[in-house]
C-alpha cells in the first residue's frame, strides 16, 4: 500500500535492551503530484549527548553535548540532567564559562543548564561528572532550546544507564 496525506500513523516500541542512546527523528512526508518528497520542517536545533555507561566510585566522567542549527540562534539554553548516582564537576563547567563556549551556567541538584551565546554551526560541551555512589541510575536526557525565541525548533537527547561500582 501507499501512504495518504495526513492518515498514517507511527508507532515505536522499546523494550529497554538497547546498550546505546537512540534518538527518533520524524519528518512529514507530503505527496506533490506525480512525485513525491519530504516536505521541510521548520529549522531547528538538533542535540546530541555522549556519556560512558560505567564508572567507579570518586571517578569522573566525561560528558559531551554536542549542539547544532539549522540556522543562527541566539541563546540557546542547553539543560542536562544529572544522573542521582553522579554529581557535577564543577571546576569543568567552569572551565567552559572560561573558554567562553557558554556565556553562564546554572547547576542545581538535578540538572545544569548551559546558556551559549550563539548556535551557527557545531558547539560541543565537554563536561565531568562524578560518581557518587554505587548503583544503576536512568539518565533522564537533555534538551536545547532558544530562551527567548521559537524561530527554532528545540531539541532532546536521549540518556543513558549509568551503571557506578565500588
Amino acid at each position: 500500500g501507499h501512504l495518504k496525506d495526513g492518515a498514517n500513523e507511527v508507532t515505536v516500541s522499546y523494550d529497554g535492551k538497547l546498550s546505546v542512546p537512540v534518538m527518533l527523528e520524524t519528518r512529514e512526508w507530503k505527496s506533490k503530484g506525480r512525485g513525491a518528497g519530504m516536505k521541510s520542517r521548520a529549522p531547528g536545533l538538533s542535540l546530541k549527548r555522549t556519556a560512558p555507561g560505567k564508572a567507579q566510585v570518586g571517578e569522573p566522567v566525561e560528558v559531551t553535548l554536542t549542539v547544532n542549527a539549522d540556522r543562527k540562534g541566539r541563546l540557546v539554553q542547553v539543560t542536562d540532567s544529572i544522573p542521582s548516582n553522579m554529581t557535577i564537576d564543577k571546576k569543568s563547567v567552569e572551565k567552559l564559562a572560561l573558554e567562553e563556549k557558554v556565556a553562564t551556567y546554572k547547576i542545581t541538584d538535578d540538572a545544569v543548564t548551559f546558556l551559549i551565546p550563539e548556535v551557527s554551526e557545531e558547539v560541543v560541551l565537554t563536561y565531568k561528572l562524578i560518581a557518587t555512589r554505587e548503583g544503576t541510575s536512568q539518565h533522564a536526557g537533555a534538551t536545547a532550546k532558544l530562551r527567548f525565541d521559537t524561530k527554532l525548533q528545540p531539541a532532546s537527547a536521549v540518556g543513558n544507564e549509568m551503571v557506578v561500582s565500588l
